[in-house]
């Protein structure tokens, strides 16, 4: 079947030229697409033209600032959880001062390593501190 030659909805728009050969054959050549759209096409998620217009190449940087943002969160949470555990598994002092301030992130503590196969440590600490209130 043979395609009009037409202009792109985007040939005003700075774009890169498509460069996976699915995208070439979904829409024809003579469309240019940002990365970004052209992924959200490939997927399959939006019709034709919704792909194209949904994110211009002028919003590019700030999509790409976001997704920075949100993986940097995502990896500063992940350090902050594995920093946090570290503490209360090498401190008793540090589980009692969780146990005081924040007893349910303690209880997840105590969850995890019996999920892990790690018994006994809320058995210890209860005896432990049941020792030092005497």
């Amino acid at each position: 079947m043979h395609r009009p030659n037409t202009k792109s909805p985007l040939s005003s728009l700075p774009a890169t030229p498509i460069r996976t050969s699915s995208a070439r054959r979904h829409l024809g050549t003579n469309y240019k697409l940002s990365s970004l759209n052209a992924a959200i096409l490939l997927m399959g998620k939006l019709p034709r033209l919704s792909a194209l217009c949904l994110v211009s190449p002028i919003m590019e940087p700030l999509a790409k600032k976001i997704f920075k943002g949100v993986i940097f969160l995502e990896v500063a949470g992940v350090f902050g959880a594995y920093t946090l555990f570290h503490k209360m598994n090498a401190s008793q002092d540090f589980r009692h001062t969780m146990n005081r301030k924040f007893p349910s992130v303690l209880e997840i503590y105590y969850k995890s390593n019996e999920w892990a196969g790690i018994y006994g440590i809320r058995e210890q600490d209860a005896e432990a501190w049941t020792i030092k209130k005497d």
